[in-house]
């Protein structure tokens, strides 16, 4: 997440971030609903700007966004009241038993190495089409940055050795001598 990734990541997750959502039911616009509100005020900790800019930010880096759905009270299917995003290399996705087409739960591992387990309705994940995934099971995204890994990683030692070489003068580390039968050269 530096150099022109990070200008690309940004660029696309600030036109994400600056999208006006609308709520259409037929061909009506309704303009009051619960949903609309709490994605006007997804958490007290961001705005919904943040809050989308995170999104894409995360699909572009990870290839996976996590959103748990905080909802009205102890039932899992209350109201939605706030929503927060989870970091999607702490979450693991746990598939059933019994199908492995289904998933169970996540399980998000804190950085002190708690786990907490969500189920299925607590959820919502978005991902990035996987063409190395197995399909159809459930699986996790791929990030744009990992299939351009490649130009990404050699980009990245072209600027380390470009730094290496001017931070010690521009020096080259030796010199490569000929000696030919009847002359000396310097290449």
């Amino acid at each position: 997440y530096k150099n022109w990734v990070y200008a690309c990541v940004e660029a696309r997750a600030e036109d994400v971030s600056d999208m006006k959502l609308r709520l259409f039911k037929d061909d009506e616009e309704i303009t009051e609903h619960p949903a609309l509100d709490v994605i006007k005020k997804v958490n007290p900790y961001m705005t919904k700007h943040e809050f989308f800019h995170a999104t894409q930010a995360f699909k572009d880096l990870d290839g996976n966004c996590f959103w748990f759905l905080a909802r009205d009270g102890e039932k899992e299917d209350g109201d939605i009241k706030e929503i927060y995003i989870l970091r999607p290399d702490k979450v693991s996705i746990v598939l059933s038993k019994e199908n492995p087409l289904l998933v169970q739960g996540y399980i998000y591992t804190q950085t002190d190495g708690t786990k907490i387990p969500f189920s299925p309705k607590q959820i919502i994940h978005h991902r990035n089409f996987n063409p190395t995934a197995a399909h159809p099971l459930p699986h996790r995204g791929m990030s744009i940055v990992q299939a351009a890994s490649w130009s990404v990683e050699t980009d990245n030692e072209i600027r380390n050795w470009n730094y290496s070489f001017f931070k010690n003068s521009a020096k080259p580390a030796g010199i490569l001598t000929y000696k030919g039968e009847d002359r000396k050269s310097v290449v």
